[in-house]
């Protein structure tokens, strides 16, 4: 039985359900500025795109699920090229957090398809909306999230991106398999991820959660997989200073955005409850020692580089 692990998915069938339920407006998305950059479809009469959903049609070896630019749920080949990215993740509900306090009811008018009247028809819809990654995302659950905390307990976010964020991957470019979980879809499913996170904030993706699908139910439940609590606090540690420092290192940001992260970091360590004197000095000391241990990186880096340099500038009289 086949199962995976992320943290960004295509949207599911039932997500698709629920979103149709509650906020039927938002059925339909429209296309953000990199997917009309990138020349995804748009239906000018809709004013929306359409986005494959990861269900496959039941009966079919190639054929997935996809919601249309009047929001209606139909199918379509998986080596589909002009389709939107739409994406689903879920995060650690905290109301004191700011992409929780930044949450605003947002209202949509689409023109959708209704399945009862079985027509289109104009439809404005509310919906709660919060900013990850500077992307706009519907929570699909948030009334049941602030119950579960006032108990006590976890809660979690699911959140469907408002808008198609990218022109989307063929879910398989030979159109052989419907299969989410297959290494055909493993190019869509990294590409999920990528536009979901390409501007998330070190404190923001702290907040993710990852998930596990599963080809038993043909990966339409998102299980989410908690970290244990005593692991927690050494994946955040990870997930922030650390890992800003790895990602200078391998150019995914530069010098402006570690200073931009790292700032980040100390002006939520300030906000906490819990600040202090002795954390602000562990805090201090940890930037200079992962510093530190960057410097003797790229030291390292400059080394081999010059063994290259040697290796290339070898004469030792053989033949050209």
């Amino acid at each position: 039985m086949v199962t995976i692990e992320n943290y960004v998915n295509l949207p599911s069938v039932a997500d698709y359900q629920e979103i149709i339920k509650k906020f039927p407006a938002f059925a339909s998305a429209s296309l953000s500025e990199k997917a009309k950059k990138e020349d995804a479809y748009k239906e000018n009469y809709y004013k929306a795109g359409y986005y494959f959903t990861r269900t496959a049609l039941p009966g079919s070896s190639h054929t997935v699920k996809y919601v249309d630019c009047g929001g209606h749920l139909f199918w379509i080949s998986s080596n589909n090229t002009d389709a939107g990215l739409r994406v689903a993740l879920q995060i650690i509900y905290n109301p004191e957090c700011n992409l929780v306090k930044g949450c605003k009811e947002v209202s949509r008018t689409a023109e959708i398809w209704d399945e009862e009247k079985i027509e289109i028809v104009k439809t404005t819809s509310k919906a709660p909306v919060v900013i990850f990654g500077n992307k706009p995302y519907i929570v699909l659950n948030l009334k049941e999230c602030v119950k579960k905390y006032k108990k006590g307990n976890t809660a979690i976010m699911r959140l469907v991106s408002v808008e198609l964020i990218a022109k989307a991957k063929p879910f398989d470019k030979d159109g052989n398999t419907n299969d989410y979980g297959s290494k055909a879809a493993k190019e869509i499913r990294q590409q999920c991820e990528d536009e979901a996170l390409e501007f998330a904030t070190q404190e923001e993706k702290a907040m993710l959660v990852k998930v596990r699908l599963s080809e038993k139910d043909g990966y339409e439940k998102a299980e989410p997989i908690l970290e244990k609590e005593e692991n927690k606090e050494e994946i955040q540690k990870k997930s922030s200073v650390e890992s800003l420092f790895d990602d200078l290192f391998v150019g995914k940001i530069d010098e402006e955005g570690l200073r931009k992260g790292l700032k980040e970091i100390v002006a939520s360590e300030k906000a906490k409850e819990s600040a202090s004197v002795e954390t602000a000095k562990a805090l201090n000391n940890e930037i200079l020692e992962q510093a530190k241990l960057f410097e003797e990186k790229l030291e390292a880096r400059r080394e081999y580089d010059n063994v290259n340099s040697t290796i290339d500038k070898l004469n030792l009289g053989g033949k050209q």
